[in-house]
């Protein structure tokens, strides 16, 4: 029931949008390698909606034919001082065909966004199945029910500056989520070639380990895109 309350909202919010907001469409090819999946290829799909006081985002990523994750996300802002505030609900999902299971995500964070500057703080839910499950069956679902978000960014030039360099701290990106102890760094290019188009690169890297006390390799990816806006 939570879920089509919700994705109801979101579909109001997002016909609302559509009619009077700038349109944002990002296509990104993606290249990384990890312990667990070695040499990987894919791409990253993503959809906005943006308006003076909110923003609704449909995200989608295909890794592979047996890695696939979607979410979206409603983003309602307002403006504070020479920044401003924004509410962030999110729901994700992603498919690991391999292993023959899926997570569904809920998540609900508050963030301050200034020109230099971003802290993101929330809670996330999260399910973990059995893709062949039985129908009602609760045996092989493990549950999650408060975990921590959290995202930190420093930017070099702000939004509103033809290029910009952004470093970032985070437990989660558009298309996974970790525990709090395993932090994701990354830092993200943008380029504005002209009005409507942006070219965007990112380098991620994903140790493991607590806090990385004793830290070793697990995963790092590149992203090199463009973002259009119309």
């Amino acid at each position: 029931m939570r879920s089509v309350i919700f994705t109801i909202l979101l579909l109001l919010l997002g016909t609302e949008l559509f009619a009077q907001t700038k349109k944002e469409l990002t296509i990104e090819a993606v290249a990384g390698y990890s312990d667990t999946r070695n040499l990987y290829g894919g791409a990253d799909i993503s959809f906005a909606l943006r308006s003076d006081a909110s923003l609704a985002i449909v995200n989608l990523e295909a890794l592979s034919s047996k890695d696939l994750a979607i979410g979206i996300s409603a983003r309602p802002q307002w403006t504070l001082g020479k920044g401003r505030f924004f509410l962030d609900g999110t729901m994700h999902s992603r498919m690991f065909a391999s292993y023959e299971c899926y997570e569904f995500v809920y998540a609900g964070s508050a963030a301050f966004d200034f020109r230099h500057f971003l802290v993101q703080a929330g809670l996330y839910s999260r399910m973990i199945a059995d893709s062949n499950m039985k129908w009602h069956s609760l045996e092989q679902i493990n549950c999650e029910p408060f975990n921590l978000l959290y995202r930190v960014s420093l930017k070099l030039k702000g939004d509103g500056a033809p290029w910009d360099l952004v470093a970032t701290c985070s437990d989660f990106t558009e298309y996974e989520y970790e525990r709090h102890w395993q932090p994701i760094f990354s830092l993200q290019g943008r380029y504005r070639i002209d009005e409507k188009l942006d070219l965007l690169a990112e380098g991620v890297l994903k140790p493991a380990g607590m806090f990385h006390l004793d830290a070793s390799f697990y995963a790092a990816w590149l992203k090199l895109g463009l973002k259009y806006t119309f």
